[in-house]
C-alpha cells in the first residue's frame, strides 16, 4: 500500500499484511508496533481558526473573500506600479530639460532634489528664460494700479478747490496777471509731471504697456483713461483715479456756481470788461452814452458792492455803484446809484 519513496505523516494505518490490525508507521518504514483496529490516528499539528466555532464562514463567504482580497492586491500593484512609472519619467524628463543627467551606461544616474526643483523650475519659465525671470500667472497675483502721483492727479480738483477759497477769504483776488496765470498753468504743468513718474513706476512695477505720459498734455481725463485701458491689459483696476477725478470735478464745477468769486479771482480783468460793459448797457436804456471803469476785480462775493467812474459824452464824470447778483444760476451786474445826475 505505501512505499518508502512516498511520504506519509506518522501514524497508526491498516496492516499492510492484511491482518485485522494497525500497524505503526512512523514516516519512513512500517515498525513492530500493532493495536487492534480503530479509526486510524494521524499526528498533525491543528490549524488555527480565525474566526470562533458559531461564526465559521461558509465557503461561498470563504471564496469572495478570496476573489475580494485578490482584487485588492491586483489594484494595489497596478497604482504602484503606474506611480513609479511617472515618477520615473517625471525625473527623466526633468533632468534631460535641464540638461544635468550624471552617470554612465552602467550606472543609473543620479538626481537630487534641488536639480530636480530647477528642472520643473526652467521647464515652467519657457524655453530660453531663465526662472527668476519667468513671468508669475496672472491668476496668482494681480500688479499694483495705483500709485501716489496718479492720486496726486486724482485729488488735483480737490486741491484747485482749497487753494481758490484760500486765496479768496484770505487775498481777495491774485495780485497781478502773472499770478492768475499761473493759478492756471501750474496745474496743467504738475499733471504732465505727475504722469512722468507715474508711468516710471508702473513699468518698474511690471506693467508691460502702461500709459505713455504725453497724453497728459491733452489733459488729466485724457491720461487716467488711457491708463486705465494700459494696465488692465496686466489684468490690473486703474478705474478708481479717474473715478475720483471726476467726482472732485463735479464738485469743482458746482463750488464755483455757489461761490463765482473763486473764476473771479482767476480772471478778474475779464470779468471787471464784463462790469464795464453791463454799466454802460444800462445807461444806453436811458438813452445816456458813457465810458465807463471798474476795478479790477470788481467783486468776488455775491451781493458785494463797488463803484466804477463813468464819463458822459457831455464830459461829466460820475460814480455808479454796482454790486455782484445772481442772474440765471450765473453772475449779473446790477447798477444800485447812478451817483451824481448825468447829461447826455
Amino acid at each position: 500500500m505505501f512505499e518508502d519513496d512516498v511520504t506519509v505523516p506518522a501514524g497508526w494505518y491498516p496492516d499492510p499484511m492484511g491482518l485485522p490490525q494497525l500497524r505503526w508507521w512512523n514516516n519512513h518504514a512500517w515498525t513492530e508496533l500493532t493495536t487492534e483496529a480503530r479509526p486510524p490516528l494521524v499526528m498533525q499539528q491543528p490549524a488555527q481558526l480565525l474566526y470562533a466555532d458559531e461564526e465559521l464562514p461558509t465557503r461561498r463567504q470563504q471564496r469572495e473573500q478570496r476573489e475580494r482580497d485578490a482584487e485588492y492586491v491586483d489594484a494595489a500593484t497596478d497604482d504602484q506600479t503606474e506611480t513609479g512609472a511617472a515618477a520615473e519619467d517625471t525625473v527623466a524628463n526633468d533632468v534631460a530639460t535641464d540638461g544635468r543627467r550624471t552617470g554612465t551606461a552602467d550606472e543609473p544616474a543620479t538626481v537630487t532634489i534641488r536639480e530636480i526643483e530647477s528642472s520643473v523650475a526652467v521647464v515652467d519659465a519657457g524655453p530660453g528664460v531663465a526662472p527668476s525671470q519667468a513671468p508669475r500667472p496672472a491668476s496668482r497675483f494681480r500688479l499694483p494700479g495705483y500709485t501716489a502721483p496718479v492720486w496726486i492727479i486724482a485729488l488735483l480738483p480737490l486741491l484747485q478747490l482749497v487753494v481758490g477759497l484760500l486765496v479768496l477769504v484770505g487775498v481777495g483776488a491774485f495780485p497781478n496777471l502773472y499770478l492768475s496765470a499761473a493759478a492756471v498753468v501750474a496745474p496743467y504743468l504738475l499733471v504732465v509731471a505727475m504722469a512722468i513718474v507715474d508711468r516710471a513706476l508702473l513699468r518698474r512695477a511690471g506693467h508691460d504697456h502702461p500709459a505713455h505720459w504725453a497724453w497728459a498734455f491733452l489733459s488729466a481725463p485724457v491720461y487716467l483713461v488711457a491708463r486705465a485701458i494700459g494696465i488692465g491689459r496686466s489684468g490690473s483696476f486703474g478705474v478708481a483715479p479717474l473715478l475720483v477725478w471726476a467726482a472732485l470735478t463735479v464738485l469743482q464745477v458746482a463750488s464755483v456756481l455757489v461761490v463765482p468769486g473763486m473764476l473771479i479771482s482767476v480772471l478778474p480783468a475779464v470779468f471787471s470788461a464784463q462790469a464795464e460793459q453791463s454799466v454802460a448797457a444800462d445807461a444806453s436804456v436811458v438813452g445816456a452814452t458813457l465810458d465807463v471803469h471798474c476795478p479790477t476785480p470788481p467783486a468776488l462775493l455775491i451781493g458785494q458792492t463797488f463803484s466804477c467812474s463813468a464819463t458822459s459824452t457831455a464830459g461829466h464824470d460820475l460814480s455808479v455803484t454796482v454790486s455782484l447778483q445772481r442772474a440765471n444760476g450765473w453772475i449779473d451786474w446790477k447798477v444800485e446809484e447812478w451817483g451824481n445826475t448825468f447829461v447826455n
